[in-house]
């Protein structure tokens, strides 16, 4: 069940506590962190699939934020986002361990006022490993003329691309707001991979291309009164299915681009992905699960379920050819 439904045109600001699990043999206890001890803190917006959608901005607790408790995170959330459903991502480094926390089905956008839910008070998230989330909706105070509520959002459309082979048009749309008002900064910069953009300070959009599978990240650096103001927005173009040899065996880590793509299922394909003694793991991406036949004998395969796409790796490999045939699971 979606936690919040919000209607869409909305802003809002959503708060994140983060807690640590202690268990003994005897007990068991939950932790505050202070997120300010966090590095390399980022909270991620996710789609129904569990794809990234952007970097959302937000105000750490520890960093001259005193409309923040210690241990909160406040995610500031902008009026445009489409209907559907959403989840959030947080990642970090925590006393040197790398840390994860994952809401899938945080928060659903609806059309209507019927359709909302919004509950009071503070709401369990997903209980994963080591780590806890809980989460709560507060209203801005109009008194608050102290805080800075300055934002800007990046957002990027199409976020999803089927690779085709072809090029694309990827239309990159911010909105720059103060105090929940738009604004025009002084300065506007576009980062788009290794080219810099510097768009019209009354311009809300640009226009990028891509044609190859992968993740892109596009970030946008706002400049108003001296204050640098950034945000991010991911496109990821994939196939229907992929395979190839990578040396990596992590899929969150792995580059999409070093795989071949097709938009055809695997499914009664014979195929042979070769290895090399630094390439040495063997990967297939699609979006149905699958069996690897060798020899007459079924391949060992690690999977992995990232949104709705099925990742299979082998354990490292000598060089050389590898040839499986496939069949659904």
């Amino acid at each position: 069940m979606d936690i919040y439904k919000i209607v869409k045109g909305n802003s809002f600001d959503l708060f994140i506590k983060l807690q640590k699990a202690y268990i003994s043999k005897n007990k068991q206890m939950l932790e505050d962190i202070d997120v300010a001890a966090i590095s390399n803190l980022e909270v991620h917006l996710t789609d129904a699939f569990g794809e990234c959608v952007a970097k959302m901005p937000f105000v750490q607790s520890g960093k001259n934020n005193s409309e923040v408790e210690p241990s909160d995170i406040c995610v500031k959330f902008p009026p445009f986002l489409e209907e559907g459903l959403y989840g959030i991502t947080i990642r970090g480094k925590y006393n040197g361990n790398d840390i994860c926390s994952i809401e899938h089905r945080l928060f659903r956008i609806v059309e209507r006022n019927g359709k909302s839910h919004i509950p009071l008070g503070i709401v369990e998230g997903e209980m994963g490993g080591m780590y806890n989330a809980k989460y709560w909706i507060e209203l801005n105070n109009q008194n608050d003329t102290d805080v800075d509520d300055t934002n800007v959002y990046l957002e990027s459309s199409p976020s999803v691309i089927a690779y085709d082979g072809t090029e694309h048009t990827i239309k990159l749309s911010w909105q720059f707001r103060k105090n929940g008002i738009d604004a025009i900064p002084d300065n506007i910069k576009i980062i788009d991979g290794s080219n810099v953009i510097e768009p019209k300070t009354t311009d809300t959009s640009v226009n990028v291309s891509r044609s190859q599978v992968g993740s892109y990240a596009f970030h946008i650096i706002v400049t108003l009164n001296g204050k640098i103001y950034k945000a991010t927005a991911f496109v990821t173009i994939g196939a229907k299915t992929m395979y190839g040899a990578s040396s990596l065996s992590d899929a969150n880590e792995l580059d999409l681009s070093v795989l071949n793509g097709s938009n055809t299922s695997l499914v009664n394909q014979t195929i042979t992905v070769t290895t090399t003694d630094e390439n040495d793991v063997v990967w297939f991406i699609s979006d149905t699960p699958l069996q690897f036949i060798q020899g007459n004998i079924e391949a060992d395969f690690h999977e992995t379920i990232i949104g709705a796409l099925y990742y299979y790796n082998s354990d490292p490999l000598i060089a050389g050819d590898n040839t499986y045939t496939i069949k659904a699971k």
